[in-house]
């Protein structure tokens, strides 16, 4: 079976910091990897409902091109970004799937 990851692109931090999520992706996709009947397709984020996507899309599509760089996140080509009112920015940040 195919599986999507769905992930919180940026977590905050008690000191108001924003970190992108980049480890625990690739520990998540890495866990996929050692389970032979998993294939991990890609990652789906959406932004902060009210915010300007663009930043969000520009760090999840950034983290994608990082998870392809490992070996286990080689076959990760799906980036599903975007929705009725975002779509077009999603677009042009390498959204591959829009819902």
């Amino acid at each position: 079976p195919a599986l999507g990851e769905d992930i919180w692109v940026l977590a905050e931090h008690s000191d108001g910091a924003v970190q992108p999520v980049t480890y625990e992706a690739v520990a998540f996709a890495r866990g996929v990897a050692t389970r032979s009947k998993l294939r991990l397709r890609g990652l789906m984020g959406m932004p902060p409902y009210g915010q300007d996507a663009r930043p969000y899309f520009e760090t999840l599509a950034e983290l994608s091109r990082e998870l392809r760089a490992t070996p286990e996140g080689q076959g990760a080509t799906e980036l599903s970004m975007g929705m009725t009112d975002d779509y077009e920015a999603a677009i042009a940040c390498g959204s591959t799937m829009v819902l």
